[in-house]
């Protein structure tokens, strides 16, 4: 349905080339223009009706506050009207996302996707093979064998990530250090890497 979406602008909203759901191979661009879809209504007409009532209007609601959080964020300019619309929508988007917590979320089995499960599963040949090792280092017994839990385990939706318990501070950042967009983890991660 997102490929149905026409481009907006000229750097708005690019023609979505890939599946949306499957999100293989997405840039940050890509998931705002999935982001900013919904303040251009044209990310409800793709979600609408595929989930069962109430849980597609609730669905949509969060997604409207979330569209409502992210452009009073990256506003260049702040007032305190725009500081307290943000803190308003910050608030409203707060009781959203803890009703889908715990409203929403119950209803859904989810499990890790196929690309989740191979990232999973080389994770913990990198363990063994590590434990492997440092085991051979102590003593001479061989390694035990990891026992494998079933893949295909079911997985649930936390509030307790820290990227959703930054998104509260985005107002006391704003006002000590100013607008948000000159600041990146880019940087960062350069830095770390080199070292």
């Amino acid at each position: 349905r997102f490929r149905l979406i026409d481009p907006f602008g000229r750097d708005t909203i690019r023609r979505f080339s890939h599946n949306v759901s499957e999100m293989k191979k997405f840039a940050a661009r890509d998931f705002e223009d999935v982001l900013q879809a919904s303040s251009l209504r044209c990310m409800i007409p793709a979600l609408e009706g595929l989930l069962p009532q109430p849980h597609d209007i609730n669905i949509r609601n969060l997604l409207i506050a979330a569209t409502e959080v992210h452009s009073l964020a990256k506003l260049r300019l702040h007032t305190e009207v725009t500081l307290h619309d943000l803190e308003a929508a910050l608030l409203k988007y707060g009781h959203l996302i803890r009703d889908f917590a715990t409203e929403t979320c119950p209803c859904f089995k989810t499990t890790k996707t196929p690309k989740e499960r191979e990232a999973a599963a080389r994770r913990k040949a990198k363990q063994a093979a590590r434990a492997a090792t440092n085991a051979l280092a102590t003593s001479s017994m061989p390694p035990q064998q990891p026992q494998s839990k079933e893949d295909n385990i079911e997985v649930y939706y936390s509030l307790t990530r820290p990227k959703f318990h930054a998104l509260f501070y985005w107002l006391k950042d704003i006002r000590l250090f100013g607008t948000l967009e000159g600041f990146s983890a880019l940087r960062v991660r350069r830095q770390s890497a080199l070292s």
